[in-house]
């Protein structure tokens, strides 16, 4: 098998989490510990883990001993042994709950720190495409932004800019504040229109796999990086009509209008809010 045909099985979730705790180098030895285990043996020996990287010339000897000298959630070394912990018994260790497929990563993606790190957040939208700000991604990952601007910069990534299609006279000026809040004009179909900049979507090239002992698991509503209910996004106009119909009180959802775009490309999406006990929602 050639070198491009490799690929080495990821869990997202949890390489969003080793990002965060700084545990990188020590997750890319499990991944690679667990690609080489296809008997299922649970353990590999030193002698197969140097002999692999060695021979794929992904990273030097000495970054693989600096990893292994100690024991970690990942592993067990016993003499020329090492032994893999399981996949769930890591994301239970990390506090980490699985809910998306795991994502095959080419193995030229190894070779480095940063394109190991861009693999990794590609892999977060090979489950299903994602709408997400780059300061969510940055708390996910513990990382500034413009880092994570770097690592969504991937070769793996597709991005395609969105904006809100705002109700709100476009004939009066922006304020300020408007403009501050990513309100701007622009056309849309001919009609000059008041849009507001929304978080990219992101997809990528990168294949999932099946998902095996990950159990796929309800998503229940959660909080965002900032405390206030999430905001979600729903491209599928059945399932934007439902979401609209059981708003709950200050949550707000996004619906995309197909195949809808201003001269600049973005698509658009029209926005509503649930503002107070009595359910009624407000279109944006």
């Amino acid at each position: 098998m050639s070198d491009s045909a490799i690929v080495i099985k990821s869990y997202p979730e949890i390489s969003l989490e080793v990002m965060n705790r700084r545990l990188e180098g020590q997750y890319r030895l499990w991944l690679l510990a667990r690609h080489l285990d296809d008997r299922g043996t649970g353990w590999v020996t030193l002698w197969q883990l140097r002999r692999f990287i060695r021979n794929k010339g992904l990273f030097t000897m000495k970054t693989v001993e600096r990893a292994l000298a100690n024991d970690s959630v990942f592993w067990v070394r016993d003499g020329r042994r090492i032994y893999i912990t399981g996949i769930l018994k890591v994301a239970d260790a990390l506090d980490v709950t699985l809910r998306d497929r795991p994502t095959w990563l080419p193995i030229e993606d190894f070779a480095s720190m940063l394109t190991l790190r861009q693999a990794f957040v590609a892999s977060y939208f090979a489950h299903m495409p994602k709408t997400i700000a780059i300061a969510t991604l940055a708390a996910l990952t513990g990382r500034t932004r413009r880092a994570v601007s770097r690592y969504l910069s991937s070769r793996h990534i597709i991005k395609a800019k969105n904006a809100m299609l705002s109700v709100r006279n476009p004939a009066n000026d922006l304020t300020p504040e408007q403009a501050a809040q990513g309100y701007f004009h622009s056309k849309v179909g001919g009609r000059y229109c008041l849009l507001k900049r929304l978080p990219n979507t992101y997809d990528t090239d990168l294949e999932p796999a099946a998902f095996g002992k990950v159990k796929a698991q309800q998503r229940e509503p959660s909080l965002d990086s900032s405390g206030e209910p999430r905001r979600r996004y729903f491209s599928n106009p059945k399932a934007a009509s439902r979401a609209v119909n059981s708003l709950s009180p200050d949550e707000t959802i996004f619906a995309l209008k197909p195949g809808a775009r201003d001269v600049r490309g973005f698509r658009l999406w029209e926005g509503y809010t649930c503002v107070d006990a009595s359910r009624d929602v407000v279109k944006w």
